[in-house]
């Protein structure tokens, strides 16, 4: 329970694929976090999951079909605020799922790779490649990159 409560320098997370359950309280007053990915692999998500994190922006949920959650899962200001990014075409799922469909901007972007864009110049981004070490260029294949603004996608260059 609360393994990240109160973790106030935390900006973004994305957790691992082959975690199952997501505990009460996991991310309860993290501050400056900002955008969040849960991975296909979790089944539930614990009560008071993701509250008081007044700089969210994003979350990400990898489930083409919403995970059945409960009125306490989400804070209720947070459902106002963010982004809630879903699978393509799993849009109208949540749109009437109980408790998801309180979020009031859903988006279905989240494409089978985790590319939704092709990049050709990163401009003053930095790069890494998906070992995560730090690289001058974008290299053929997959590139994680790191934008001016703080967010960070996925790049593939042929």
């Amino acid at each position: 329970n609360a393994a990240f409560e109160e973790c106030t320098g935390l900006e973004s997370v994305i957790i691992p694929d082959g975690v199952l359950t997501l505990e009460p309280h996991c991310f309860k007053g993290c501050e400056s976090l900002t955008s969040l990915a849960i991975p296909e692999s979790v089944t539930s998500i614990g009560d008071s999951f993701i509250i008081f994190c007044t700089a969210m922006t994003d979350l990400y949920v990898h489930h083409t079909t919403p995970l059945v959650i409960d009125n306490k899962t989400f804070d209720e200001e947070l459902k106002q605020h963010i982004t809630l990014h879903v699978p393509s075409g799993s849009k109208d799922a949540y749109s009437s799922s109980p408790y998801w469909k309180d979020f009031h901007k859903i988006v279905d972007d989240i494409t089978p790779t985790g590319i939704s864009t092709v990049m050709t110049d990163p401009g003053d981004a930095i790069i890494f490649d998906t070992n995560g070490h730090h690289i001058g260029c974008l290299q053929l294949g997959i590139n994680i990159v790191k934008k001016k603004d703080g967010q960070v996608v996925k790049v593939f260059k042929k």
